[in-house]
């Protein structure tokens, strides 16, 4: 992990943005990667296509609640296996069966 950029900063700066604008809600999505570093790296799934996520964001009209993330080696290259990220303040839940690279064992909870 990259200790330089701790998720409660960006978790208050959301939290703030909220605060002075609760209708910003439905126009603002922040999904955490749990044991992921800066930008790819360490033992969380990182590989994340916001890029698409946006496109359907903005093609359907209805955000995203949760996007698929896969396992990536050091190189950046897919190792097999995939889970979910949640929109915040939802987290990612083993759902106590299944395989725990399958995204399917897992959903999002309000914490």
């Amino acid at each position: 992990m990259d200790g330089s950029m701790l998720a409660y900063g960006t978790i208050d700066y959301y939290k703030r943005v909220l605060a002075s604008n609760p209708t910003v809600r439905e126009d603002m999505r922040l999904f955490i990667r749990p044991g992921v570093a800066r930008y790819f790296g360490g033992p969380g799934p990182d590989g994340t296509d916001y890029f698409s996520a946006i496109d359907e964001w903005v093609e359907s009209g209805k955000a995203p609640e949760q996007l698929p993330a896969l396992y990536r080696d050091s190189r950046g290259k897919p190792t097999g296996g995939d889970r979910i990220i949640c929109a915040y303040p939802n987290v990612v839940t083993y759902d106590g069966k299944g395989d725990p690279r399958d995204p399917g064992s897992f959903s999002c909870k309000a914490p």
